[in-house]
């Protein structure tokens, strides 16, 4: 899902459309909602009872730094070759990182015989 909203806001930046960014918004939205919700649902799964408030602190710590860092390096980009490419760098590195992490969890997932 992650990938499918990127490639809908690098689509709607080609093509100045208005009503395509509004789209790439909402499938982005659902793509965060479920992203994080996974890595939620996995600490809550595996985290010992007695560590779980600090692994999910440290979970927030660490999403919003990367968040924060991703922000950061891409308006660098955007001021020094543009927003159209530095939207289409952000695109293609976020999906990337969505298509790992959904690599990721295939690979993990015990099989039904488990």
């Amino acid at each position: 899902m992650t990938a499918l909203s990127m490639s809908l806001l690098a689509v709607a930046t080609a093509m100045h459309s208005l009503a395509m960014f509004l789209t790439a918004i909402a499938a982005s939205g659902v793509a965060y909602s479920l992203t994080f919700m996974g890595g939620l649902t996995l600490i809550n799964a595996v985290a010992p009872d007695r560590h779980r408030a600090a692994s999910l602190s440290a979970f927030y710590l660490v999403a919003y730094f990367v968040q924060g860092a991703i922000a950061f390096l891409l308006g660098l980009a955007a001021n020094a070759w543009g927003l159209r490419i530095a939207i289409d760098i952000g695109a293609a590195a976020i999906a990337a990182i969505g298509l790992g992490a959904t690599t990721l969890v295939v690979i993990g997932r015990p099989s039904p015989s488990e």
